[in-house]
Order: structure tokens, then sequence, then C-alpha cells
């Protein structure tokens, strides 16, 4: 209990100085900034578990729009990443009955196609 408490301090001060840097950057530049957090471990310690804890509790804290979580289980290329990604945040901003749902839909068919190799 008292690491996971010291974890979610040190990782929301993180974020939050992350956002105060950027404070300065344009609105629309905000928005586009991406930030990836990589937990390891071994397999059944609880990553899972304590993510999924984390951003439920400081979600509104955060105030970021959309976010994805992907597992890297079963991932073998960079393109297969990018896949899955593009799919987690496709379904978080569907969920949020996003108006915008037809635009996000051309910007996931856009990424898919520039992004992964066609078949011959």
């Amino acid at each position: 209990m008292a690491n996971t408490q010291s974890i979610d301090e040190r990782l929301l001060k993180v974020l939050n100085q992350d956002k105060d840097k950027n404070k300065s950057d344009s609105e629309d530049q905000a928005k586009n900034k991406g930030y990836v957090i990589g937990l390891t471990g071994e397999w059944g310690i609880g990553k899972t578990h304590f993510w999924k804890n984390f951003y439920e509790e400081k979600r509104s804290e955060l105030g970021y729009q959309k976010y994805a979580y992907v597992s890297l289980f079963g991932i073998d290329s960079l393109d297969g990443l990018k896949y899955e990604i593009a799919i987690q945040t496709q379904a978080i901003s569907t969920d949020k009955k996003d108006s915008g749902g037809n635009s996000i839909a051309k910007s996931l068919f856009t990424f898919l196609t520039n992004n992964r190799p066609l078949s011959k």
C-alpha cells in the first residue's frame, strides 16, 4: 500500500510538472503532445490493476482528453503497436460519445493507411 501511494504521488508529480512546462505552448500544440508511461514488472505483480485504479482516481486531475492503454503482450512489431494505440484511442473517444466521431474515424483510417504496409 505504501509503495502504491508513493508511486501514485511520483507519477502525478511527473505528469503535472510536464503540464506546467507546456503552459507556454499554444493550445493546439498542447493538445497534440503525446506521452508514454511504461510499467514493467513480473507477470501477475499488478501493473494493470495499478494503472486502471490510478487512472480512474486521477483522470479528472490529469485532464487528458484521450489515452490508450496497450499491453505489449503478443505485439511483435512496431506496426502492431501503432495499430493497438490507434484502436485503443478510438475506443475511448467513441465511449465518450464524441460528437466528432466521423472525423475521428477518418483520422483513424488515415493513420492506419499511412502507417501500415498494404498487402501485395
